[in-house]
């Protein structure tokens, strides 16, 4: 590469880097720019506008000019251009029969995507007597479910744990019990219920299996499972569905569910470019001119996407009618850099995503319209073509002309005509750095038509960052980095108002500089946004008049909320962290409950806090609201919590906060453990980094009967007393028991391997102090082999085990003499090999 544009790179990655911002960045879209002048900096009311708003008052269209691919042929020649330097993804062990595989070049031509017939309804029957006093799920925006591993039904509770779909009748509480337990191959994640179907949507990586088709497409698939619950001691599975994608996220809208899927660009084009969908092992075909069964998605594209497509995924939104035993209805497409978040109102939904500005591509051009003046007549024609040309031009071609041309005249620019470069395409495209693209589908009983796209500048975190007012006005707030021209980066939020066509409206620019945006929560006709970057604002924004965002007032505390939830029309909860300053800045302390007066939007109070535990203390709210389960006429507020170092032995509790909210004031009324005294647990990784088995994760009442629920357990306790009615183990403990036992005789061995690969090189065995195994050292209560550290599974139930005086949570490495050594561990269980207790191998077996 040209070695001033090296050194320019070098310079713009280094200010990112000292600004703690970490981007990688791709190439813009050539949209129009919004005009700034007259966006509101932080409007407070006062900024003459006037009352009588008309056209002017719309900012900019910012439409990104999607087109929709007309055939399967158009598809394959884009991808064909677009890929022609990239290299294979992966090796293929066949090539795709199309023939086989049902498999034609026809692309869906409505506006919808095209579908066969999928059959016929299913009759239905009552599942009995319900009670109509139950907690669903919380969910954005009312009448817009969100799939999750906890549902109910007002009688029956339906979960999903690990690998299993169990199903509980709830009623009467003392008597719960599982009545059926349906097993996966594969990982369910989340489902929904709806009178007598059961969807259940996980993870199938089987599908893509070699041997099972005429292909490998390389891909991850999503399963839907569609269950037929009108006997729910017998579920019966009445379609299975397959898509090929990565599962993002769904809702449910009067029984159709909007399933958004994310997958990579196929790169061969010999294969099928198109989605695969698969049902009962049969992929369904493409081609839709015979009027079988077929699956045929729109893709679109943006028409100014100047730049290659190699690191894009095609993201898909599906509609399937899983009342109608899983009719799929519509399906949509599109290339995008990045996955995508989504946001659903009763009329539309909303899919997301992120563009960050590809500084390689951009800074050859500038330099391009730097040599212009320097160059021939001839050569200056060339560069206009270059710089002027509506076909894709690939990075290593640019790069080879601007080669050839300063070699030719070999011109180097100076230091201060690079710095001048740099900032020239930074004030240009400072709206462009980072930008949310938006599309929006409007909903038609199920038919997702695709109607509008937009962008605003800046990212956005999570669905709460969006919303739709009751005249379709998109909400959006998001956070902005803006570089002045010391190439200092600040962040920046703004809120946009956009209408229904996606035209900006207004907006609210330039709040908390340098803070990040940590909650956000739309009611009515106002905005709550709180940032965070050593204390928490609070900033109250007036909807109102969706053309003039006014903020009105905000607060300033300790601490931060994660997540808001209304507790009435005047008054907020937030949830999140207090915080402490130190010399290293900010640092997180314990959970943190607030409670918002906001009657007075211009001077936002905070009536009450409760915090508890330690910086080691966290929640699964901070990261899902579902976990939040609040009801304000049953006075009830329940936060799963994990405690560090709360109980009475000193050990860490895993379960459930249970307070009540009395004349304004939190009243903890107490916790309900599911770690037994504080037992450690597994991890569960699908749940998320900070989920264990004994985590709660999601909260129902049914009732006066609160039902908590975790992996370990489903516990049912009295609202009013808290008063321990049933726990239902969720696992078999016998066989978990012999499984982590399994675990640490593999560890112990590994290591004792380990230590003989030591023996052979230096004829001893490692002092105690100084363990070497591979290339590493380390500490002999941490024996590595390899490179990789044994972490010993737990928890360690057995009482000979808890009090064994060598350490039952660590492998323990002693030296006894040159020529022997000792680890020493603990079994649960008596196994074939050796019995429960604590154990010691030496070279010469296990004692």
């Amino acid at each position: 590469m040209y070695k001033k544009i090296t050194l320019v790179l070098v310079l713009f990655f280094f200010m990112i880097s000292l600004s703690a911002c970490s981007f990688s960045w791709p190439w813009q879209n050539e949209n129009k720019e919004i005009n700034d002048d007259t966006n509101i900096d932080v409007n407070t009311g006062d900024d003459n506008t006037d009352d009588d708003n008309t056209d002017n008052d719309i900012l900019d269209e910012s439409d990104l000019e999607f087109k929709k691919f007309s055939d399967y042929n158009e598809l394959k020649e884009f991808v064909e251009l677009n890929y022609s330097d990239i290299p294979e993804a992966r090796d293929y062990n066949e090539q795709i029969n199309y023939e086989d595989a049902g498999l034609d070049s026809s692309l869906g031509t409505s506006n919808s995507g095209t579908f066969g017939s999928q059959g016929s309804f299913a009759s239905v029957s009552d599942n009995g007597m319900k009670s109509n006093d139950y907690s669903e799920t919380n969910v954005q925006v009312e009448g817009v479910d969100e799939a999750d591993v906890m549902k109910t039904d007002g009688k029956y509770i339906y979960i999903i744990v690990n690998d299993k779909l169990h199903i509980v009748d709830a009623l009467p509480a003392s008597n719960s019990e599982i009545i059926s337990t349906t097993v996966f191959d594969s990982r369910p994640k989340e489902m929904y219920v709806r009178g007598d179907r059961l969807v259940v949507l996980g993870l199938n990586t089987d599908e893509s299996n070699d041997d099972k088709y005429p292909f490998n497409t390389g891909s991850e698939f999503t399963f839907v499972n569609i269950f037929d619950i009108s006997d729910v001691r017998n579920p019966k599975i009445i379609r299975n569905l397959n898509f090929e994608g990565d599962y993002l996220d769904s809702r449910s809208i009067d029984g159709k569910m909007y399933l958004n899927l994310s997958q990579r660009v196929k790169t061969d084009v010999e294969e099928n470019l198109l989605p695969i969908l698969i049902e009962d092992g049969k992929i369904i075909s493409n081609d839709c001119s015979t009027g079988d069964k077929c699956f045929s998605p729109n893709i679109y594209y943006s028409e100014n996407d100047n730049y290659s497509y190699n690191s894009h995924k095609l993201i898909s939104i599906n509609s399937i009618d899983f009342e109608n035993q899983g009719d799929i209805i519509s399906s949509q497409a599109f290339l995008s850099k990045s996955n995508s978040l989504i946001y659903s109102s009763l009329k539309n939904i909303y899919i997301t995503n992120t563009e960050e500005l590809d500084y390689e591509r951009i800074l050859i051009i500038a330099y391009f319209k730097y040599l212009k003046p320097l160059v021939s007549e001839e050569d200056r024609q060339e560069i206009d073509e270059i710089i002027n040309s509506d076909s894709i031009i690939s990075f290593e071609d640019l790069n080879k002309k601007l080669d050839d041309i300063v070699e030719k005249y070999d011109i180097n620019p100076t230091t201060e005509e690079e710095t001048n470069i740099l900032k020239d395409v930074i004030k240009e495209n400072e709206d462009n750095l980072i930008k949310t693209n938006i599309y929006k589908f409007s909903l038609n009983n199920g038919y997702l038509n695709f109607e509008k796209s937009s962008f605003v500048p800046g990212y956005i975190s999570n669905q709460f960052f969006l919303d739709e007012d009751e005249f379709e006005n998109l909400r959006i707030v998001s956070t902005q980095m803006v570089l002045n021209d010391d190439y200092e980066a600040s962040l920046f939020s703004n809120l946009f108002v956009l209408s229904p066509e996606l035209k900006i409206l207004n907006s609210v620019r330039r709040l908390a500089e340098n803070e990040d945006v940590y909650s956000v929560r739309f009611l009515g006709e106002r905005a709550y946004i709180v940032t965070f970057e050593v204390i928490d604002p609070l900033f109250v924004i007036d909807l109102s008049n969706p053309i003039k965002p006014v903020l009105m007032g905000e607060l300033k505390i300790p601490g931060y909320s994660k997540y808001i939830h209304p507790y009435d029309e005047n008054t907020l909860i937030g949830f999140g962290r207090d915080t402490s300053l130190s010399d290293w800045g900010s640092e997180d302390e314990g959970l943190k409950l607030s409670l918002f007066d906001v009657k007075d939007p211009s001077s936002p109070k905070e009536l009450d806090n409760y915090i508890i535990g330690n910086e080691r203390s966290d929640s699964l709210a901070l990261y899902n609201h579902k976990a939040f389960l609040f009801d304000k006429k049953k006075n009830l507020l329940v936060v799963p919590a994990f405690l560090s170092g709360y109980l009475e032995n000193g050990s860490s509790m895993g379960g459930v906060m249970v307070l009540s909210i009395d004349d304004n004031k939190f009243n903890l009324k107490g916790v309900i453990d599911h770690s037994d005294n504080g037992l450690s647990s597994y991890r569960d990784y699908f749940c998320g980094q900070s989920c264990y088995d004994n985590s709660v994760q999601r909260s129902l009442y049914i009732n006066d009967v609160l039902y908590t629920f975790s992996n370990k357990y489903l516990k049912a306790n009295n609202i009013n007393d808290l008063e321990e009615l049933n726990a239902i183990s969720l696992i078999d403990e016998e066989a978990e028991s012999l499984k982590r036992d399994a675990e640490r005789l593999d560890d112990v061995r590994d290591i004792r391997t380990g230590l003989e690969m030591y023996f052979s090189n230096e004829n001893r065995y490692p002092e105690e102090e100084k363990v070497s195994t591979g290339n590493s050292i380390e500490t002999p209560n941490k024996m590595i082999f390899l490179n990789s550290y044994p972490s010993p599974p737990s928890p360690v139930n057995d009482d000979i085990c808890k009090t064994t005086t060598k350490g039952s949570q660590e492998y323990t490495y002693e030296l006894n003499n040159s020529q022997s050594y000792s680890i020493h561990f603990c079994l649960e269980s008596d196994t074939n090999e050796v019995s429960a207790g604590h154990r010691t191998m030496t070279p010469y077996g296990i004692y």
